[in-house]
């Protein structure tokens, strides 16, 4: 080891959608922010999550191929640098400007193994829920009307929380209304 790591995991012990792009928009802020140079390494794949250790002491961790894949990508980097596999590049190269680094020989690995930087980040077409008709919400819309009415009259509003499933539409509805409360 050479010096501080931080060792971060995204979608353990609980996900959320987008938990790759959360991490590469999360990573170069991180850079920006920290008082020291920062080099990263981001592998977006399946590892073990879970407790190790005996009863007496255990933690919870992700370990397996894909997390020392990180590390060892990491030990490569030069500071500055968000390194990246192939696999996690080829993922995200509609969002994400990325530039082949080169093949590595990496301890642990067989193969070499290819190398992307991610350089940066592309303004994000428009979802496609953007461009269709929203249905079926109007319980839920009356629901978000009804709690920000005390902000439209100067007061605390609380904190609204929507909660459910990936996939049924809570991103949308929010669009919608932030959509509607812009023209209000």
């Amino acid at each position: 080891d050479q010096g501080c790591s931080l060792l971060l995991f995204w979608g353990a012990p609980t996900s959320a959608e987008n938990n790759l792009r959360r991490a590469l928009h999360f990573t170069p802020e991180l850079r920006k922010a920290a008082a020291i140079p920062l080099r990263a390494s981001v592998v977006f794949n399946l590892v073990y999550a879970g407790f190790v250790g005996s009863a007496r002491r255990k933690a919870y961790t992700c370990y397996g191929a894909y997390v020392n894949l990180a590390a060892r990508q990491l030990v490569n980097a030069n500071w500055g640098e968000i390194c990246l596999d192939e696999s996690t590049a080829r993922q995200i190269q509609a969002e994400f400007s990325v530039r082949e680094q080169g093949w590595y020989s990496l301890k642990g690995f067989a193969k070499k193994q290819l190398v992307f930087l991610l350089e940066q980040c592309h303004e994000a077409p428009d979802p496609a829920f953007r461009r269709t008709l929203m249905v079926g919400r109007q319980r839920e819309w009356e629901q978000l009307w009804e709690a920000v009415q005390p902000l439209l009259h100067g007061r605390f509003g609380g904190v609204i929380t929507l909660v459910g499933e990936a996939g049924m539409g809570k991103s949308r509805l929010v669009y919608e209304f932030q959509m509607q409360m812009q023209l209000y």
